[in-house]
């Protein structure tokens, strides 16, 4: 034996130093083999990696913090995914799929003259990289997919990737632990130390995958073969060293035959195992996996919020309050109310009026008459203010939330009433300034507060929801450069007066046959174009006199709408109301140069601004 190495050693070493002989491509060919049985042995751990993760995402009943990148040398190779109460899981993006195996190459050709070579070994297989996913049965349940297909046990049965639930134990009892759901494991052929091949005959192929779905003691092949050998060229005759003749039988140390061609790229694995994206809502996160198969859905844990997050606004800023109550939603870190035990709301008014509580839904006595309640709802919770009338001041309102668990959430926000000189904003809310988030979203601007009590408009049926409004908001800009009011009749609706009923007049134009072409400026003012009138409101209509004239008064100096931006102010242009003159049906009522009114023919257009009340 000792004899035997030392010639074996010896005849290398003499080999490898002879002038003829280069060893170049072989040591080519180990190192590519290497590098690429290291590539397969780092996606192998990453699969495997990867299918523990998924299974944790569809047995959590926790939630998720964040998904943020993973990084590996600056590179981002993943997504790390935070939890509420969990450790953190990594996902990994993926390593694209390996090279087919190389064809084998021809036999060599006998020593002398040099035949012609032997033909090139047959393409290897394409390389194979198996394809991981996950599927959502009819009964709910998820379940493990290679390439698409269901994988199966040994015994044919679907495997499934979620847990099944304990028995539910008698009230006061816990009930019996739940079984977990095993996890499939990939592994290359040449990485199989433990457990037992169960196909073909129990023979290991290096370079084949295998899959376990029982903990790694059982193993079955999911990959094919390599590319077949290739054919051995003719031996041709010797002779004189010239053309080539055809190749001879194959002899000990002829010239060796060219490589088998390599076989084609095996398919990329994916950029991307699965994406991720936060819900419209914010409610959950949805993971879609690159290879197909249903999204897994994961609550998302939020911040605690008060009220929703004003138009082109922060969640913090203040929320305006219209009217003497206003129920406000509460958005839950987890929207799961039965994850808390309580909710505490505290309110304290601006000045000396102290501070008022409400613990869930205890009402406490209000202080001034203000007053606060807070209670769960089923699907979240919310808090309700109530102010005195005709009180314009701000309160801070915190909530304070405890969950079961113990822990403890605190969010704080800001009320205040709104004023005249707010802006309404598209959505029904008001701010008192723009900035450039919403300026787009403004659409007028609150002349008045209260419901005037020359108004005797019902807002019942509208957006109001009741008799009496809380204010009037005047548009931004004008409805029309110049509109008729309409027929010259005698009292042609009947609104011979110069009060505050603009809705209660423009309804009574409104139950005309062909209104809208009959009564232009109506028409105009109801349907104006810059912006459709918000829900929660009594909907765009013609101002009757005394509403044009308080508009007027609040754009002279100091007034509430004086050098507000975005506003077109009335000035000196003649302007139609609603109100008819009451002596002469073929007039009604202008304003013009800057407060001052007069009867106007109905025939001559006029300028129209619109007005509504909320």
């Amino acid at each position: 034996m000792l004899i035997s190495s030392v010639f074996l050693c010896s005849s290398v070493l003499f080999t490898a130093c002879t002038d003829d002989y280069d060893d170049t491509a072989l040591w080519d060919t180990v190192n590519d083999h290497e590098q690429r049985l290291a590539a397969l042995e780092q996606w192998q751990s990453e699969v495997n990696h990867n299918l523990e993760a998924l299974q944790q995402l569809v047995n959590t009943t926790d939630y998720i913090t964040s998904v943020t990148p993973y990084l590996e040398g600056g590179k981002e190779v993943g997504y790390t995914i935070s939890f509420l109460r969990s450790e953190p899981i990594v996902i990994y993006h993926g390593q694209k799929g390996d090279k087919g195996d190389q064809g084998e190459k021809g036999d060599k050709g006998e020593q002398g003259e040099q035949g012609i070579q032997g033909e090139k070994g047959d393409t290897g297989d394409a390389g194979y990289t198996p394809q991981i996913g996950l599927t959502q049965g009819e009964d709910g349940n998820w379940y493990w997919t290679l390439d698409g297909q269901p994988m199966t046990d040994p015994q044919g049965s679907p495997i499934r990737a979620n847990g099944e639930k304990g028995e539910q134990g008698d009230k006061g009892e816990q009930g019996t632990p739940g079984t977990s759901a095993p996890v499939p494991q990939i592994a290359l052929g040449s990485t199989l130390a433990t457990g037992t091949v169960m196909t073909d005959n129990g023979v290991k192929q290096s370079a084949a995958w295998y899959l376990s779905v029982d903990g790694g003691r059982t193993w079955y092949r999911i990959s094919g073969d390599k590319g077949d050998k290739g054919d051995t060229g003719a031996q041709g005759p010797q002779g004189p060293q010239g053309e080539q003749g055809e190749q001879g039988p194959a002899g000990p140390t002829g010239p060796q035959g060219p490589e088998g061609e390599q076989g084609p790229a095996g398919q990329a694995g994916d950029s991307k195992f699965l994406s991720v994206e936060l819900s419209e809502d914010g409610t959950h996160y949805i993971f879609t996996l690159a290879n197909g198969g249903d999204p897994i859905e994961v609550p998302a844990y939020r911040a605690l919020q008060i009220g929703q997050q004003p138009i082109g606004g922060e969640p913090g800023d203040p929320i305006s309050m219209v009217g003497e109550n206003m129920e406000i939603p509460i958005t839950l870190p987890t929207g799961n109310p039965d994850d808390y035990s309580s909710i505490l709301a505290q309110l304290t008014p601006e000045g000396d009026e102290g501070t008022l509580s409400s613990i869930a839904t205890t009402r406490s006595a209000g202080a001034s008459g203000w007053g606060v309640t807070a209670e769960f709802t089923e699907s979240g919770a919310k808090v309700t203010v109530t102010r005195p009338a005709n009180t314009y001041v701000k309160a801070q309102l915190t909530l304070t939330l405890v969950a079961k668990d113990g822990t403890t959430t605190i969010a704080s926000r800001t009320i205040r009433s709104v004023m005249a000189g707010d802006y309404l904003l598209s959505d029904g809310t008001f701010t008192p300034s723009l900035t450039d988030d919403n300026r787009t979203h403004a659409i007028g601007i609150v002349f008045a507060m209260g419901h005037n009590t020359a108004d005797q408009s019902d807002y019942s049926s509208t957006g109001i929801g009741q008799q009496k409004c809380h204010g009037y908001v005047v548009a931004l800009s004008d409805a029309s450069g110049g509109s008729k009011w309409g027929p010259m009749t005698w009292s042609s609706v009947g609104n011979t007066g110069s009060d505050w009923n603009g809705y209660k007049y423009t309804q009574n134009i409104q139950a005309q046959a062909n209104w809208q072409s009959d009564y232009p400026a109506a028409g105009a003012a109801c349907n104006y174009s810059i912006a459709a009138a918000p829900t929660n409101t009594s909907g765009w209509f013609l101002p009757a006199l005394m509403q044009l004239a308080a508009i007027c008064s609040a754009e002279k100096s100091n007034g509430a709408l004086d050098g507000k931006d975005a506003y077109a102010k009335l000035g000196y242009n003649m302007y139609w109301s609603s109100s008819e003159f009451a002596s002469d049906g073929n007039y009604a009522y202008i304003i013009y140069d800057g407060n001052r009114s007069i009867n106007y023919r109905k025939d001559i257009p006029n300028r129209v601004r619109s007005i509504l009340a909320f």
